[in-house]
């Protein structure tokens, strides 16, 4: 054990005493120093009394509630269980109260999340949404003013995984840099119909997800959904079959196909779509801020 102290002796000025001894047991420990002469036993004047605290923090329990599999996902070996749950509760012990100034500060990875409730030894803390990842996260028993000291710490490795959902005809991707190629699923028998695409479900801001299609997938939605009629004002479908496609600046849509001629644009719910019609038989609205990979024309979308 290093003890960060000093203090005057004969010999001069003391710094980083090393103390070798035995494990300690958890707990508050008062120490106090002297120079002792290993010969003659001789010993000098006893330091003032520095105390140490001895902290433990523990995780014993993280809480899934969504899907077939649901409890706790906390194994034996310290490791999580894979997880669909996308807001995970943690919990566990100190074996201390805290002390004035100190807290339970949680992180992924190295991204600091927020600090846990502590109800005398007991811990708990509840993510935000949190987007498919291999994730270490990580519990401090620290101080709270700088510099932050941290007392005692405990890690976990839980693996999030994030299905994409159907439903009602929305095609909502689930987590981040996905590739959803619906070429792919064109011409099946049970193929899903699909009108509209959500790529923005991004939750923790960072990667992409993309989408690739072709006349196939549009023409396996329904007609005349977007419209006038249906509240996008100045857009007429005229028999055809649409979908929409929503995203940000960090997804990408791939088109397949030549055929396609821009028709404009419209807003609907503050979000401008980019027109393109495929003759009479098919439409596709596009968030403008998507990435667009395909040809119109003979020109990039």
């Amino acid at each position: 054990m290093l003890v960060d102290t000093a203090f005057e002796s004969q010999f001069g000025t003391l710094k980083n005493i090393v103390i070798e001894k035995p494990s300690l047991a958890l707990g508050n420990h008062q120490f106090t120093t002297r120079v002792e002469n290993t010969e003659t036993k001789e010993a000098g004047e006893a330091s003032a009394a520095f105390d140490l605290t001895l902290q433990e923090i523990k995780l014993t329990s993280i809480t899934d509630d969504v899907g077939a599999v649901q409890g706790n996902i906390l194994n034996s070996d310290g490791t999580g269980s894979d997880t669909d749950d996308t807001t995970q509760t943690y919990g566990g012990t100190l074996a201390l109260a805290l002390q004035e100034g100190q807290k339970v500060g949680v992180y992924a990875h190295a991204v600091f999340l927020g600090y846990a409730e502590v109800t005398g030894t007991q811990w708990t803390f509840t993510t935000s949404e949190l987007g498919q990842d291999n994730r270490t996260m990580i519990f401090k028993i620290e101080t709270t003013a700088d510099p932050k000291v941290v007392l005692a710490s405990t890690e976990a490795s839980v693996n999030t995984t994030v299905s994409d959902t159907l439903s009602d005809n929305i095609l909502t991707v689930g987590g981040h840099d996905r590739t959803i190629d619906l070429t792919k699923v064109a011409g099946l028998e049970q193929q899903p119909r699909i009108d509209s695409v959500n790529l923005e479900d991004d939750i923790e801001g960072t990667g992409s997800n993309k989408i690739i299609l072709d006349i196939d997938d549009v023409l396996a939605a329904g007609t005349d959904l977007f419209n006038s009629a249906n509240g996008w004002e100045g857009l007429e479908s005229n028999g055809r079959n649409q979908i929409h496609i929503d995203g940000d600046q960090d997804d990408v849509i791939g088109v397949q196909g030549t055929d396609w001629v821009s028709a404009g644009t419209v807003t609907f719910g503050g979000t401008v779509y980019l027109i393109y019609n495929n003759g009479n038989n098919a439409q596709l609205l596009i968030d403008d801020e998507l990435i667009r990979l395909g040809t119109v024309g003979g020109e990039v979308l």
